[in-house]
């Protein structure tokens, strides 16, 4: 059986987030430079999202996630999480409530190859396709991420307040024991 959470990507694009802008947008009323993402920090928020896969380590986790408020909703993280039987965390809910139980769970986990496709963002959303090279068959996805500013102080200017995630996820990836 193939389960893909991939069907939907623009929907996603279109639907979830607010209108796009950028600093320089013509249309200032939604969107300042003062509190809209450059094209720079989306990008850099991405690949640090990216690195919390790819090369985790908790003081970047403690950077770039919000203390306050962070959630993470990934059906299939829920899916991979559970081995592919029924879930105890069902779908649809949220994977993780808070930055200390991501960094509990990720950092247990072998790191996951992941390299980012396309970056699109708006005033406080940064969108990303990606797809990481498992072997033996790969993954794709996209990940919508909420932004916060962050207070005075911090390491980054932006924090990931929420991330939503869409993926492709073959079964037979955790039946046949390729993902552990």
């Amino acid at each position: 059986m193939f389960i893909s959470y991939f069907t939907f990507p623009l929907a996603i694009l279109l639907f979830v987030s607010p209108a796009f802008c950028t600093p320089a947008s013509s249309d200032s009323s939604n969107c300042n430079a003062a509190t809209c993402l450059s094209d720079d920090d989306a990008a850099t928020i991405a690949y640090n999202y990216g690195q919390l896969l790819s090369n985790f380590s908790i003081n970047l986790a403690q950077t770039i996630l919000s203390n306050t408020s962070f959630q993470d909703q990934s059906d299939s993280a829920n899916t991979l999480i559970d081995g592919a039987t029924q879930s105890p965390i069902p779908l649809g809910s949220l994977t993780f409530t808070s930055r200390a139980q991501l960094i509990s769970m990720q950092g247990t986990q072998a790191n996951i190859p992941f390299r980012i496709l396309n970056v699109w963002h708006n005033c406080n959303t940064v969108t990303l396709r990606w797809v990481s090279a498992l072997v033996p068959q790969q993954v794709q996805g996209i990940d919508v991420l909420e932004i916060v500013q962050s207070g005075r102080g911090a390491k980054a200017q932006w924090l990931i307040e929420k991330v939503f995630e869409a993926s492709g996820v073959d079964e037979r990836i955790v039946e046949e024991g390729w993902w552990a």
